[in-house]
């Protein structure tokens, strides 16, 4: 099978299982508040709600939202850390340059600095 429907399938299983834990936390607590209402007058099932809700809630917006574990996410990442770095998203080379008082750094794609000299001997004293 091609990794496109391998990927597909994970994606799936993910969704199935949120749904699976979704649905077991809106029983469960429909149930504790139930309990709670019926035997105490102190709200307890906040205690257990609120916190198990909050989880809930971040792993469908992981889910949905910020998926970081496909590869198109991760391709998307590395380009936009390359771009930071000065480089392209074709692979060549953008040179950066460092002007500092009395020395130029050229930094290329492997990294390799060249040292030109940007003054006259005639400058020194």
């Amino acid at each position: 099978m091609s990794d496109v429907y391998q990927e597909a399938k994970k994606r799936v299983e993910v969704k199935k299982q949120f749904y699976k834990e979704l649905s077991g936390f809106v029983t469960s607590s429909a149930f504790m508040i139930l309990i709670n209402l019926f035997t105490s007058s102190y709200l307890w099932f906040l205690w257990i709600i609120v916190p198990w809700g909050i989880s809930i809630l971040a792993k469908g917006l992981k889910i949905y939202f910020f998926d970081t574990s496909s590869p198109e996410w991760e391709k998307q990442a590395i380009r936009k850390e390359m771009a930071a770095m000065g480089y392209s998203d074709e692979g060549e080379d953008k040179e950066v340059t460092l002007d500092l008082d009395e020395l130029k750094l050229n930094i290329n794609k492997e990294n390799s600095i060249e040292y030109k000299q940007v003054y006259n001997s005639s400058d020194l004293v």
